[in-house]
């Protein structure tokens, strides 16, 4: 077997067009702006039009190569596939698919209302699953060993009281994951997914910036949040390299600290909490 012959070559995604969808801001738009400033050439799309222009604008400053199109997921499997069209056309191909969009919606099981629910999974599971299959059939079409790199998140499988929607979203997006692997793989299409522990953004500003977030942090075992532009970066590179994730298929990666494992004493929960607090107030 050919070995690549330098890292740089083994995850390279240079001249490689990538849409990254829900990339006005946050995670997604750090994506576009990561692999732009690896060489790919990155559609962005999301439904603010001018939050996108303004993103495309501060890449092509730093010397990327990026263009825009609007994009609702939540407005179904049509909408979806002539958007796909049109971000094809671009460049003229995809070979990578960062299907980041997503929502968050919801609170008390008891109050959550049809129009919440609707929203979540129209746009969490819906829309990242018509995405996926747009694009695949795009890359099948032209012929590419593609790449689909699906956002779930650590509350598929940790599930905080309070979001008993958006966390069943997100594990339908670790099983759409698995199931769209199984399917693509002997096509030539890797599909895996990131699930993200708490990230400063838009959607969890809430947790970021709550009363009781340094709290909270001490009982995760590396003792922080996420730092978007360093922790999230190295395994989205992995994933959308063609020859480092060649054998990598319906792989699901936490990138949390830790958080899932959800290290505590059973006979003592709130210990992790009290021991680090007196420990720092010992320093």
């Amino acid at each position: 077997m050919a070995q690549c012959s330098t890292l740089q070559e083994l995850f390279s995604v240079k001249d490689k067009v990538a849409l990254v969808t829900g990339a006005s801001s946050g995670i997604g738009l750090a994506f576009a702006r990561f692999l732009a400033g690896q060489g790919a050439k990155v559609v962005l799309a999301a439904r603010r039009a001018e939050k996108l222009e303004a993103a495309v604008k501060d890449i092509k400053a730093t010397g990327g190569e990026a263009s825009a199109i609007s994009l609702d997921v939540s407005k179904g499997r049509d909408t979806i596939a002539e958007a796909v069209t049109n971000a094809a056309a671009v460049y003229g191909q995809i070979d990578i698919l960062v299907n980041n969009a997503g929502v968050f919606t919801g609170g008390s099981v008891l109050d959550d209302t049809q129009e919440q629910f609707d929203t979540t999974y129209g746009v969490n599971v819906s829309g990242m699953y018509f995405t996926a299959q747009a694009v695949a059939k795009q890359m099948i079409e032209k012929g590419i060993k593609g790449r689909i790199i699906n956002t779930a998140s650590i509350v598929a499988t940790v599930i905080p009281p309070g979001t008993a929607l958006y966390s069943s979203s997100k594990a339908a997006v670790v099983s759409l994951t698995k199931g769209l692997a199984a399917e693509l793989a002997s096509k030539g299409i890797n599909v895996n997914s990131i699930s993200p522990g708490v990230f400063p953004s838009e959607m969890s500003d809430g947790i970021v910036e709550s009363a009781g977030s340094k709290k909270a942090q001490q009982a995760v075992p590396d003792q922080r949040w996420g730092d978007t532009e360093h922790d999230m970066m190295g395994v989205l590179l992995l994933l959308a390299s063609e020859k480092a994730s060649a054998h990598l298929v319906g792989v699901n990666i936490n990138v949390d600290g830790g958080h899932s494992l959800y290290t505590f004493n059973l006979t003592d929960p709130t210990s992790v909490f009290e021991d680090k607090l007196t420990e720092q107030s010992d320093h």
